[in-house]
């Protein structure tokens, strides 16, 4: 037989695929010639979460498995010539994404196809299958929307919208309106329909995918007259979703154009339903189920810690750096609920899954309750510090505590999720819910906190600096999440940052720490961040190249990188502080304690 066998391969699906609902489908396998040792036809579905960051030699690739799903079909020891079918069904979550191409990130959907011959190059084959989303019922969502007072010292925009909630390839209608609108106070205000991807599984960024902008001149809207607007959603943008790993949100972006000064915004959220949803024209035709749904989220909200979320969010809330959610979702006909924990990363490489035919062998890190049906998996984390097998398995152990009860299990180095069936609508039963999430969140921030440092780190010192800035430890790379720098400009508004400091590491060698810097709150000038990611940090920005050996620009985070080592965190600060105020300055804005130039 040669070592080189030959057979083609096709794919047809039974219907769409959809993400909730049973893939149907069927591989054809055709040999022109007999081909002897064939042992099996192993089949593999994979949804895969890819992130770019850096460019040139310092340019890494983020990758993370969101869905794997394997089968096999065993062979008689050989395939005959001709076309041989291989019907497969496959459960997709409901919770699986639609594939996504973003600026330098992506969610891809594969079905690879291989047989295995004996002695012989296997022939292979991938394939792309389009996944949708499944069409949702949902009630207008009218508001009026006011900007704050800080937006600007005598303007107040006023954005009314009919709902907040469209459909893909629908309509955006409402009005708007400048009150306060002296003549030559602003030159005209524009609207803009912007899709972002967070890449949650990496370093949280939000990278603009796209956008879509309308613009109107300031004499529209003299006298504070409304002006009435009806903005078509592109089928194009993906509709709303969240995954943990790549999630992708839409915003109605407000920018008011002011001559001789920065042009203040705000963004409104939209929820963009699938093609085929259903939005209800007014919120008193609002389903029984949703109007259910609002009152068990009442009495869930209840419990210290949470409030109500925007459905099909039924709460939300914050203890300490972990972000929880509470996600109505039913599979099929029985009700059931997703629980969502983000949290600060822990830099372990972890991706925790279901088990497929194919994992097999290894010594598990995961505990007996968790062994039978999960493998979790370990990749090296660029800058990480090595950390012992038997940490990992303690982490693991505490943070998926109590969690017999639970199904599709996942958990990452930033996220905790899983889904619990409900087998009684009362307040009480969700109550309860509640409580497990809240009480899951402090497991998680104890296990965070036992993890073990390097043994070349002073722990007190990190702990310190902790305390001071009310951060959160994770001791094993060691890093600082949630330090916040924050001043009162002149005017009265007050400007803040938040940042996270990371122990930079070469194998078991302490080489730096980088400053991750969360520019939301405080966006630069796009001239400022293009010069900051073209050129060097001596020609961008001077006064911080005594503190930083170089920045990248990713989305909205500027990472800084300071080579070398002090034992106290601390000695880092200035580094931080000298950003905060070369950012206020690049903002054309000034403290109390600003030099005069």
């Amino acid at each position: 037989m040669a070592l080189f066998p030959k057979c083609t391969f096709a794919l047809s699906l039974a219907r769409p695929a959809v993400a909730g609902t049973r893939l149907t489908g069927t591989v054809t396998v055709d040999a022109p010639e007999d081909i002897p040792r064939a042992e099996a036809l192993e089949l593999v579905f994979q949804t895969e979460a890819r992130a770019v960051y850096g460019s040139g030699k310092n340019r890494t690739v983020k990758r993370a498995t969101v869905f794997s799903k394997s089968l096999s079909s065993r062979l008689a020891g050989a395939l005959p010539r001709g076309a041989h079918a291989l019907p497969f069904d496959i459960d997709l979550p409901p919770w699986l994404p639609p594939e996504l191409d973003g600026p330098r990130c992506s969610i891809e959907h594969k079905i690879g196809v291989r047989l295995d011959v004996d002695w012989a190059i296997d022939p292979d084959a991938s394939f792309s299958p389009v996944i949708a989303l499944p069409p949702r019922r949902a009630v207008a969502t009218p508001a009026l929307v006011r900007s704050d007072p800080s937006f600007h010292p005598s303007l107040i925009v006023e954005i009314a919208l009919s709902s907040t909630t469209v459909v893909q390839g629908g309509h955006l209608e409402g009005s708007v309106a400048v009150r306060g609108a002296e003549e030559g106070a602003f030159d005209g205000i524009e609207l803009g329909i912007t899709d972002y991807a967070t890449i949650a599984f990496a370093r949280g960024d939000r990278r603009e995918r796209s956008s879509a902008r309308y613009r109107w001149a300031a004499s529209d809207l003299k006298e504070g007259r409304s002006v009435p607007f009806r903005l078509g959603v592109d089928a194009a943008f993906p509709p709303t979703f969240k995954n943990g790993f790549i999630d992708h949100d839409l915003v109605l972006a407000v920018r008011l154009d002011v001559p001789w000064r920065t042009d203040p915004t705000f963004v409104i959220p939209i929820e963009l339903l699938p093609i085929g949803s259903q939005v209800d024209g007014a919120p008193s035709a609002m389903v029984v189920g949703n109007e259910r749904m609002q009152l068990l989220a009442q009495a869930m909200a209840r419990v210290p810690g949470l409030r109500v979320g925007r459905y099909p969010v039924l709460v939300e809330g914050e203890l300490g750096a972990v972000h929880m959610r509470v996600v109505d979702s039913p599979l099929g006909s029985r009700l059931g609920v997703e629980v969502e924990l983000q949290l600060p990363s822990v830099d372990l490489g972890l991706t925790l899954r279901q088990k497929g035919l194919f994992d097999l062998g290894g010594a598990s890190l995961l505990p007996e309750a968790l062994a039978r049906d999960y493998v979790l998996r370990r990749s090296e984390e660029d800058g990480s510090a090595p950390v012992e097998d038997a940490a990992v398995a303690a982490f693991v152990e505490a943070v998926t505590a109590n969690l017999e009860d639970a199904s599709d299990i996942r958990l990452a180095d930033h996220r905790l999720a899983f889904h619990l069936a409900i087998h009684e609508d009362s307040e009480s039963t969700y109550q309860g819910v509640a409580r497990l999430a809240v009480a899951k969140a402090k497991q998680v921030l104890e296990a965070i906190a036992a993890l073990p440092p390097p043994a070349a780190i002073d722990r007190r010192a990190w702990e310190a600096m902790a305390a001071e800035q009310r951060a959160v430890l994770v001791p094993s790379r060691p890093a600082l999440h949630g330090v916040v720098l924050a001043a009162r400009v002149l005017g009265g508004d007050e400007r803040a940052l938040q940042a996270s400091l990371r122990a930079v590491w070469e194998g078991a060698r302490r080489v730096g720490v980088e400053w991750s810097v969360d520019l939301r709150a405080m966006p630069l000038p796009s001239q400022v961040l293009s010069k900051l990611a073209e050129g060097t940090l001596a020609e961008a920005a001077p006064a911080l190249a005594s503190h930083f050996a170089e920045a990248q620009i990713e989305g909205t985070t500027v990472v800084l990188r300071a080579d070398g080592w002090h034992e106290d965190p601390r000695a880092w600060m200035p580094g931080l502080e000298a950003f905060f105020a070369w950012a206020l300055e690049t903002r054309g804005e000034r403290t109390s304690q600003s030099a005069y130039r």
